[in-house]
């Protein structure tokens, strides 16, 4: 089977990588892919671009649902309502996190308010960013050079309870295994 050839020139301008990165985070996968297949084409520069865009999870720093979750019992009632709508933005991103916090005798205002969380049922969304974030990680692990394993491997090497970390490593191990099967 013959390889399609997209026509591109050599390097992609600022502007088109900024492009493309804004593209990773949509949820309309056709846009996405697209963005997603100028990048692997761009291969020479995309594990750089990738590179300069992640840094990897810092270690010690709050998850993002941990502040929320604060800020739901916050004493400022604003404040509390609009943890109360990003939490529920997550949907089932934050469902382990609120059993988790229903779990440390929290007081009787987050408890009310993680209670009702967790009743409503919302769509299962994924946040842009973890979207953006998991879609350049298979770039790099599609495109599978050494530049591409430096970035997942820098990128391994953070918070090792985040999710970022989590999935470098595992995109290292893939390549590794692949690799090994060659």
């Amino acid at each position: 089977m013959a390889r399609i050839r997209i026509p591109v020139s050599s390097t992609p301008s600022s502007q088109e990588l900024d492009d493309f990165w804004i593209e990773l985070a949509k949820p309309d996968s056709t846009r996405a892919f697209k963005a997603f297949s100028r990048l692997v084409t761009y291969s020479d520069v995309a594990a750089a671009f990738i590179g300069k865009q992640l840094r990897p999870a810092a270690a010690g720093a709050p998850k993002p649902i941990a502040q929320l979750l604060r800020d739901l019992d916050s004493d400022e009632f604003s404040v509390r309502e609009r943890a109360a709508k990003e939490l529920e933005q997550l949907g089932d991103w934050a469902k382990p996190d609120l059993r988790a916090a229903l779990q440390k005798s929290p007081s009787e205002e987050l408890r009310v308010r993680i209670n009702q969380l967790l009743e409503k049922v919302p769509p299962v969304t994924v946040p842009a960013e973890y979207l953006r974030q998991s879609r350049a990680l298979e770039i790099l692990e599609f495109i599978g050079t050494i530049e591409a394993k430096h970035v997942l491997q820098t990128l391994s090497q953070g918070a090792p309870d985040a999710r970022l970390t989590q999935e470098a490593k595992a995109g290292l191990e893939r390549l590794s295994n692949t690799a090994a099967g060659q």
